[in-house]
């Protein structure tokens, strides 16, 4: 059984992740422009743990792989 405790923690971890993942969306659909973003992130960023920082990014942010894709399948659409 969980205790409040730990759906209260749960909860921040959650809230924590929201944050990071709205961050990286909004500039990556150009939703904000980048003095905002540093307003942004210097805001956040303090007071999120690392350690929910670097999954979020680790797993939010696309790879290589995705983005050389995303690329190679919008020209070949282009081309047609």
């Amino acid at each position: 059984m969980i205790t409040p405790e730990q759906c209260k923690q749960r909860e921040e971890e959650q809230a924590h992740k929201d944050i990071v993942r709205k961050g990286i969306e909004m500039q990556m659909r150009g939703g904000i422009d980048r003095p905002r973003a540093k307003l942004y992130w210097q805001t956040h960023l303090p007071n999120l743990p690392a350690e929910i920082v670097a999954e979020v990014l680790a797993y939010h942010l696309p790879t290589t792989q995705e983005i050389e894709h995303a690329l190679m399948k919008d020209l070949l659409i282009s081309k047609r």
